[in-house]
């Protein structure tokens, strides 16, 4: 007997999890149609066909939920970059290209909206996602790091994080006024341009 009540509970268990990453894949869904704004809980429980009490039953509260479904985001921007990016180090120039032209393109325009988002409210001191943004950007210098082609560490750390700069001052100003940024990239590869594996 208590193996059935065991066995029970391990398939609630289960269900349980199955149904909140089917959860956690529709809010993402939702996120990159929308952005993250000031979606109230109850509207995004109607648009799941839940309400919001049976939707916070399968997160511990509000927190869980926002940053499940970003990290769901995020893993499915991974994907892209995985695609976008082979396996061998590049020339910093190479790299700030190759991203500022990835991170501008309509795919990837609807998770620069969730980002814009997230940083803008993690920069107002606004829990989770000052948390999200600081290890969002945390893992985006980490990721540079190991596209760049400079053999020195603190160098490599210092391109990582120019890169990361531009590419982020870039889509802010193209966010409020589109075309403004226009040959910025290409001009300032050229600052990265001496930067190799024999740095």
């Amino acid at each position: 007997m208590d193996s059935t009540s065991d066995g029970e509970g391990g398939t609630r268990g289960q269900k349980a999890q199955s149904r909140r990453v089917e959860l956690i894949g529709r809010i993402a869904d939702v996120l990159l149609a929308d952005g993250v704004g000031q979606v109230p809980l109850r509207d995004l429980a109607a648009r799941l066909g839940t309400s919001d009490r049976m939707l916070l039953y399968y997160f511990a509260d509000k927190a869980d939920l926002v940053e499940a479904s970003i990290e769901e985001v995020s893993s499915r921007l991974g994907v892209i970059l995985a695609a976008s990016f082979s396996e061998e180090r590049r020339p910093a120039a190479e790299v700030l290209e190759v991203s500022a032209r990835l991170l501008s393109s309509p795919a990837v325009a609807p998770f620069m909206n969730v980002w814009a988002d997230v940083s803008a409210r993690g920069g107002r001191g606004e829990e989770p996602f000052q948390a999200i943004a600081k290890l969002t950007v945390k893992r985006s210098l980490a990721w540079l790091d190991v596209q760049l082609a400079i053999a020195d560490s603190g160098e490599r750390r210092a391109a990582a994080s120019a890169i990361l700069a531009v590419v982020e001052g870039v889509r802010m100003i193209e966010a409020a006024a589109p075309g403004s940024t226009s040959g910025v990239t290409a001009f300032l590869s050229g600052s990265f341009a001496g930067q190799s594996e024999d740095s």
